[in-house]
């Protein structure tokens, strides 16, 4: 369906969430040839190029889902972060949020436990995070007492088009 939707691989496809490139490109037969991308890899390897990026001076917080340090995509969220943002905070000690996909909403202490410190490193001119996964985001803005949101709204915020 995805080879007919990209018209034969002709055009890159957007999946709106790390996690769920992450499991698409375990099925390696039905992804082959396909240009899939999460969105910050979108953003950095295919929009970046029509884009100017003027960075915000508010102070942000990044968090980088498991499935996007599992695909190598740490160093690009981090650089896509910083065009967007003259400010970013990066959380000491928080490599997963515990959402587990799911499991957030039927097992909260997952999540409870693994943003445990979450809260207190966020700076108190502080009012929004970025992800790329909206149960990490959803896990994430509950226990840091500020709303996390897609990356790309941060994109949206910070860029124009050339």
């Amino acid at each position: 369906m995805l080879t007919k939707l990209s018209e034969n691989v002709q055009y890159p496809i957007l999946i709106d969430t790390s996690p769920c490139k992450s499991m698409l490109l375990e099925d390696i037969a039905a992804t082959e040839g396909l240009s899939l991308y999460e969105p910050v890899g979108f953003v950095i390897e295919v929009l970046a190029e029509h884009l100017t990026f003027t960075p915000l001076n508010d102070t942000i917080m990044l968090h980088v889902t498991c499935s996007s340090r599992r695909m190598g995509l740490t160093d690009k969220m981090q650089q896509l972060a910083k065009l967007c943002s003259n400010n970013v905070i990066i959380p000491e000690h928080i490599q997963c949020c515990g959402f587990a996909g799911d499991k957030g909403f039927t097992t909260p202490e997952l999540n409870e436990n693994a943003l445990a410190t979450l809260k207190e490193q966020v700076p108190k001119d502080c009012s929004v995070g970025y992800s790329n996964s909206r149960t990490c985001e959803i896990g994430l803005s509950h226990h840091a007492g500020i709303d996390y949101q897609s990356m790309l709204y941060l994109v949206d915020k910070a860029t124009a088009p050339i």
